[in-house]
């Protein structure tokens, strides 16, 4: 976090004031934090960070992107101390709208937080030749999280969504992982025989190839039956 800091000085001014005490009114959205920090001023600084650019605002005087308020706000919440809440109507609106989701769940990140009350410690991307999901890994990381990258999207396609800054501003971990050689494929097939974990729960389907349309179409959501979460065509 403290590598957004444009010179030394803010970053040892942003960890001074990334103290809990002297912020009031402080949330935090998929998309943007914001907070009252008190400072010299009569009235306390209003500083927000919108986290789809980044961006920054703050009512303090200086002219560093980021202040020290915007950087003590991040360190704040990338520690887990600032809590979730509704966006108030002074946070400046997003300079270009997100990219969409390709997803068949209109949010993920928010069925995740319905579902768990939080953002995932560990993501692991297996989604092959599907450039988009590496952003979404991304967006589905907690604060300090690590995100698997365990398929390849095929050289020159880019990641369509992805912004690198997040990675900075989560100060996530990012590994790359092939995972598809004799030692990896028999440490799985003793992770599975060994019962450690529920798989034998989870939705798989497996149909011929008069049935593969259906499968396709489930899984892109165009059913009403729950898309499997491994389908296999067998000819």
């Amino acid at each position: 976090m403290l590598a957004l800091a444009t010179d030394p000085a803010v970053a040892r001014a942003g960890q001074g004031v990334a103290r809990p005490e002297i912020w009031s009114g402080a949330g935090a959205s998929d998309h943007a934090v914001w907070g009252l920090c008190r400072g010299a001023a009569a009235q306390p600084y209003r500083t927000s960070v919108r986290l789809d650019g980044p961006s920054y605002g703050c009512t303090c005087p200086s002219r560093k992107l980021p202040c020290k308020h915007a950087l003590g706000l991040l360190l704040l919440w990338s520690a887990g101390a600032v809590p979730e809440g509704e966006e108030p109507p002074w946070i400046p609106a997003a300079s270009e709208p997100r990219a969409p989701r390709r997803t068949t769940v209109a949010d993920p990140v928010a069925a995740l937080r319905e579902a768990t009350g939080r953002l995932a410690d560990v993501v692991v991307d297996v989604t092959a030749k599907a450039p988009a999901a590496f952003a979404q890994a991304i967006e589905l990381a907690r604060p300090a999280a690590t995100v698997v990258v365990a398929g390849t999207r095929g050289f020159g396609t880019g990641a369509p969504g992805f912004i690198p800054d997040m990675v900075v501003l989560k100060e996530l971990r990012v590994i790359g992982a092939l995972g598809v050689d004799t030692t990896a494929y028999r440490a799985a097939l003793d992770l599975l025989a060994s019962g450690r974990y529920p798989f034998a729960d989870l939705p798989r389907r497996c149909v011929g190839l008069d049935a593969a349309e259906d499968l396709l179409a489930t899984m892109a959501g165009e059913r009403d039956d729950a898309p499997p979460v491994h389908g296999v065509v067998m000819p």
